[in-house]
């Protein structure tokens, strides 16, 4: 029996929790900004997205389907540092190491 990527999961987790809850803040703190309404908000909206999509794809990660969810842990991590670089960057580095880690299975 294969060994499961749990601590690649947990990072993982924990990086999509950030990223979520850096999106909801900064979409909520987009309708008292006065300028730069829509780029703050585009920014939580992201981070929520990615956010989901990181917990949802690291939990299955863990379910053992393959080395390819450690990937795709990756790229929705990278997508979201550069999308939303000054708000997840502590959530993208625990999701690129938790992806790193599905891929090799720890």
């Amino acid at each position: 029996m294969a060994k499961k990527p749990t601590y690649g999961m947990f990072l993982s987790l924990i990086g999509g929790i950030i990223m979520l809850i850096a999106g909801i803040l900064a979409a909520m703190g987009s309708a008292f900004a006065f300028f730069g309404f829509l780029g703050l908000l585009v920014r939580g909206v992201i981070g929520i997205i990615m956010g989901i999509l990181i917990i949802l794809v690291g939990y299955l990660g863990y379910a053992g389907k393959g080395k390819m969810l450690g990937i795709i842990v990756l790229i929705f991590a990278i997508i979201n540092l550069i999308a939303g670089a000054d708000f997840y960057i502590i959530g993208s580095i625990l999701a690129i190491i938790g992806g790193i880690l599905i891929y090799i299975g720890m």
